[in-house]
């Protein structure tokens, strides 16, 4: 949800396993979100997640893998546009990657893990979003899979304004919504190697919605 001082105050609660709870969220006055998981019956101390730099964090997004039960991943966009990444393995967070910079300031990134492969996929607007496109990277466990963020599909003739996604209960499909900035509505899936443009399903949505 929405972060930061001048916005509506709000964290994000994944619920993935029994006895197996993580919240993050961004205090006032401060640009570090910070979590606290709950491994018992009690939350442990807070720990600072991802560093933003000097800039108020707008749009936080919190994962966790069906696979490997003490695993998060954690997505965050701050004022500046840019969407940076950290992956929680049990004890802190580290692993951090820029997903892309000067995107635009909305939820225009979203992570989903393929239910069978335990793999994460995050899917972001690319820099600048000057060719609609957007961009992508896949954490598999251990490591990322690629340095520098690769292009995964464009949306024609617009910008990428918000973006979600939905993983297959039982494959390593990924369902991605893709909304512009002339309020149209594209699909696209994630067979667990390549994505497939199922083509624009509404060409005029609600302003701002997916």
């Amino acid at each position: 949800g929405a972060m930061g001082d001048n916005v509506v105050k709000q964290g994000y609660v994944p619920y993935i396993m029994t006895r197996n709870i993580l919240t993050a969220y961004v205090p006032g006055g401060v640009n570090i979100p910070k979590s606290r998981q709950m491994p018992g019956a009690n939350f442990s101390d807070p720990k600072n997640a991802l560093d933003m730099g000097q800039n108020p964090v707008y749009w936080m997004e919190v994962e966790g893998c069906p696979k490997r039960k003490n695993e998060f991943i954690m997505g965050a966009i701050n004022s500046l546009n840019n969407i940076k990444l950290a992956v929680w393995r049990g004890t802190t967070w580290g692993d951090t990657k820029t997903l892309s910079m000067n995107a635009i300031n909305l939820k225009c990134f979203d992570i989903a893990y393929e239910n069978q492969s335990g793999d994460a996929l995050v899917v972001g607007r690319d820099s600048g979003g000057v060719n609609a496109s957007a961009v992508y990277n896949i954490w598999n466990g251990w490591s990322w899979a690629f340095a520098n963020s690769q292009n995964a599909f464009s949306v024609p003739g617009n910008q990428i304004n918000q973006l979600a996604m939905a993983s297959s209960p039982g494959s390593d499909e990924i369902l991605i919504a893709a909304h512009t900035t002339l309020d149209e509505l594209y699909l696209f899936q994630w067979n667990g190697s390549a994505f497939n443009s199922l083509g624009l399903i509404e060409s005029v949505t609600a302003v701002n919605n997916t």
